[in-house]
């Protein structure tokens, strides 16, 4: 029931990617489905048998904001609630399964351990998403590629992430793969998720991106996939990195 707009990584644990998904009027769920995955899969903790556990139904009553509120019921059980719970099935892969809202989710962690509900509190708190206005874009040429770039207050720059993806020819789902894939190229980025700028500039609405170090490792993982143009992309990257370190020194030492 949620329409998506967005996926993004939060966090891992146990080495399981965690997915939030968000969606329109800034609903952002979180995968119930992936805690599931990094307990082991136990059938006792199946995310649609505690949905319907009893204990579980009671609090999903209190969350229905009114008696008419919008809500999916199957057997006498209430199995989504708009914002709040949602089971997505079909579709993109990478977006299926069950998510709920952050409260939803700490009860659902709290049911598997102590352990996974703290765990959860530090992924949701270490979540890097970033909303930030009035950041002003640049753009730079890597090769004959043009890229908007941004500079956030921490002094680091990210990219567009659509232009990384097509950039070398492919779409933001093949970001999304790398992001979930066990390459150790991946492994440094999968709690970073997606930095959000809205209203960053006249021309530019909205920015979705990621940071320059996370699209390099990118560019090398698909590179070494056998993507040409991101081979390419590195290597004028490394040419245009030794030019200039080369002009600079060559600078100072006619300055000397």
């Amino acid at each position: 029931m949620l329409k998506t707009t967005a996926i993004r990584y939060i966090g891992a644990y146990r080495g399981v990617p965690i997915r939030a998904l968000e969606g329109f009027d800034s609903q952002t769920l979180i995968s119930i489905t992936d805690i599931y995955k990094a307990n082991g899969s136990p059938s006792i903790y199946r995310p649609d048998k505690w949905i319907r556990e009893d204990t579980t139904q009671a609090y999903l009553v209190d969350r229905v904001p009114s008696e008419g509120a919008a809500k999916i019921i199957r057997k006498g059980k209430i199995i989504e609630i708009p914002g709040i719970l949602s089971i997505i099935k079909g579709g993109n892969k990478h977006s299926q399964g069950t998510f709920a809202d952050y409260e939803t989710s700490k009860l659902y962690a709290r049911s598997i351990s102590e352990e996974c509900y703290r765990k959860l509190l530090a992924i949701t708190s270490e979540s890097k998403q970033i909303e930030l206005t009035d950041v002003e874009s640049k753009v730079i040429h890597l090769g004959k590629i043009k890229f908007n770039v941004l500079q956030l207050p921490n002094g680091e720059y990210c990219l567009e992430i659509h232009q990384v993806a097509s950039s070398i020819g492919l779409n933001e789902g093949s970001f999304s793969r790398f992001i979930e894939s066990d390459a150790p190229e991946a492994l440094p980025y999968k709690g970073d998720g997606l930095i959000k700028i809205r209203k960053a500039s006249s021309d530019l609405k909205e920015f979705k991106g990621i940071s320059y170090k996370c699209a390099v490792a990118y560019w090398c993982y698909e590179a070494m996939r056998g993507i040409a143009e991101a081979s390419e992309l590195l290597g004028a990257c490394v040419g245009e990195t030794f030019s200039r370190r080369t002009d600079n020194a060559l600078s100072c030492a006619n300055e000397a």
